[in-house]
């Protein structure tokens, strides 16, 4: 669990700075934008903002799911308080 939410929060960072730093496409696009009207630079945002928003998503869904089937359960009591396994005791 520890990994994947380390190998995550770094993958995380590096897509914060490819779309916040001016030395990759995405700032770029939306700068030369700006030069050419209003309505221009907000198609262009959006879209930067959608692409971010994306990348988001699919590293957090993945730690999420890895982190959910890699987490063994201690016992039955925890298993029917966390929701993990069934919750039918016989």
């Amino acid at each position: 669990c520890g990994i994947t939410g380390m190998v995550c929060a770094y993958i995380i960072v590096l897509s914060t700075q490819y779309y916040t730093d001016y030395d990759y496409r995405p700032v770029q696009s939306i700068a030369e934008a700006s030069t050419t009207g209003h309505g221009t630079n907000i198609i262009v945002g959006r879209c930067g903002i959608t692409g971010m928003v994306c990348a988001y998503i699919i590293v957090l869904s993945t730690q999420y799911y890895t982190d959910y089937d890699y987490r063994p359960v201690q016992s039955i009591a925890e298993a029917s308080t966390t929701g993990h396994g069934t919750n039918i005791i016989v």
